[in-house]
C-alpha cells in the first residue's frame, strides 16, 4: 500500500511536470523585458501546482503516512499561491514582491516536504526502482 501510494504521488508530479525555467528565472525575464512569453511559463507552472495540490488531497492516504502526506500538500499548495503571486507583476506589483520575498520560505518549505517523505519510505524500507514514479522519492537533492 505504502508503495503504491508513493508511486501516486510520484505519478502526479510526473503527470503535471513542466519543462521550463525555474519561477524566479521567468520573473525576473519578465522584470527586464517585459516577455510576456514569461509570464505564460508562470501562469503554467502554478497551474500545474494547482494540479498537484488536487490530486494530493483526492487521494486516499494510508494512516502513517497523513502526517508528511498532510505537510507535503500544504508545501505544494503555498509554492503555487507564491507563483500565482508572481503572476501579477504586470497587474499588482506589490502582491508580486511580496510572493517574490515569500518565495524562498516556501520553496525551502517544499523541499523539506519531499525530504520528510524520502525519509518516510526509507524508515518504512520501500525504495523504489528507477522504473517507479515514486523513485522521486529514493534520490538524494530531488528537485521538482
Amino acid at each position: 500500500a505504502l508503495r503504491m501510494y508513493g508511486n501516486m504521488i510520484g505519478d502526479f508530479f510526473r503527470r503535471h511536470s513542466f519543462a521550463t525555467d525555474n519561477e524566479l528565472v521567468l520573473f525576473a525575464q519578465v522584470l527586464e523585458t517585459g516577455n510576456l512569453a514569461s509570464l505564460t511559463k508562470l501562469e503554467k507552472i502554478a497551474d500545474a501546482y494547482d494540479l498537484i495540490t488536487a490530486d494530493l488531497v483526492a487521494m486516499t492516504v494510508p494512516g502513517s503516512a497523513l502526517t508528511p502526506h498532510t505537510f507535503l500538500t500544504s508545501q505544494v499548495s503555498a509554492i503555487a499561491e507564491t507563483v500565482h503571486g508572481l503572476e501579477l507583476v504586470q497587474t499588482d506589483p506589490v502582491s508580486a514582491l511580496v510572493a517574490f520575498t515569500n518565495y524562498e520560505e516556501r520553496g525551502a518549505g517544499l523541499a523539506l516536504a519531499i525530504r520528510d517523505l524520502q525519509n518516510f519510505f526509507l524508515n518504512a524500507n520501500i525504495v523504489f526502482e528507477p522504473s517507479e514514479t515514486g523513485y522521486l522519492f529514493s534520490q538524494t537533492g530531488t528537485s521538482l
